[in-house]
């Protein structure tokens, strides 16, 4: 705090969240930016210039939510249009890291569970059934049908809509809550799945909150095995390998199987129907 506030003041460093009122007449760093503690740095995808930090309790802006400020970040829309187009979502830090440092886009789910009903448009554009994934869709649609009657070339592939066509370089993005714990690599349920789940449901009924492209992934026993070996190994290279081609194989189900104690998750990752 003394070193911040010599070189920068007091009044700019409240304002940008990295610190709040103490006891008394005191400040004290912003929840989440402890000593020793980790975070995400968000930069701005034109000037590269930070804008929000990504901590352990979420966002430093109250109002503001990790799904959708990540999104403005230059390294989760490259990450995004590198792969399937699907934004990992989870609920402790050392998780998000693991998973960004595996080259997956990744952010937390706090807030989510109190999704502001202003939200609920901004969720339906950026995560919902779009006017240009539709388009899309139509496209690949056609494409893959005039493929296969004439006899040539691969399938579509099955991981989702690609991030970026020719005519624009708007991301489609779905969601994918993981119902294990990467850092502790377990099938351990994140605690604030549940009402999250419930929340999103909730407001699917009441408020036509858009559920199409919101997955869970619950990978199976053997491939935490897998990863649990590795990492005990401490071989990094091979375990960021093995985390892609699992997330790149993982089989979805839709977010309205949470809870039914299903064996293996009912479908496969989302791609051209």
């Amino acid at each position: 705090m003394q070193e911040s506030v010599a070189q920068f003041s007091l009044d700019p460093l409240v304002e940008s969240g990295l610190v709040v009122p103490g006891e008394g007449d005191g400040f004290d760093l912003a929840p989440g930016l402890e000593a020793g503690a980790s975070f995400v740095v968000l930069r701005d995808a034109d000037s590269g210039e930070p804008f929000e930090l990504l901590t352990r309790v979420g966002c430093l802006a109250a109002d503001a939510l990790p799904v959708f400020e990540i999104l403005r970040d230059r390294q989760t829309q490259t990450l995004l249009r590198e792969g399937a187009g699907n934004l990992l979502v989870t609920f402790d830090l050392p998780s998000v890291l693991t998973l960004r440092a595996c080259g997956q886009p990744a952010t937390l789910g706090q807030g989510l569970q109190n999704l502001p009903l202003e939200d609920v448009e901004r969720f339906n554009e950026q995560f919902g059934w779009t006017d240009i994934r539709k388009k899309r869709v139509a496209m690949f649609s056609q494409l893959q049908s005039g493929e296969r009657s004439q006899g040539f070339g691969p399938p579509l592939p099955a991981g989702g809509f690609p991030g970026q066509s020719p005519e624009d370089d708007s991301l489609d993005v779905g969601l994918v809550f993981l119902e294990w714990t990467v850092s502790e690599l377990s099938r351990a349920v994140p605690f604030l799945l549940t009402p999250v789940v419930a929340e999103l449901v909730q407001l699917e009924r009441l408020m036509e909150l858009d559920l199409e492209f919101v997955d869970l992934w619950q990978p199976e026993t053997e491939t935490l095995d897998r990863l649990r070996l590795i990492a005990n190994r401490r071989h990094a290279p091979l375990f960021q390998r093995t985390l892609r081609e699992e997330v790149e194989d993982a089989v979805y189900a839709e977010i309205h199987e949470f809870g039914k104690g299903r064996s293996r998750p009912a479908c496969s990752q989302r791609g051209v129907q």
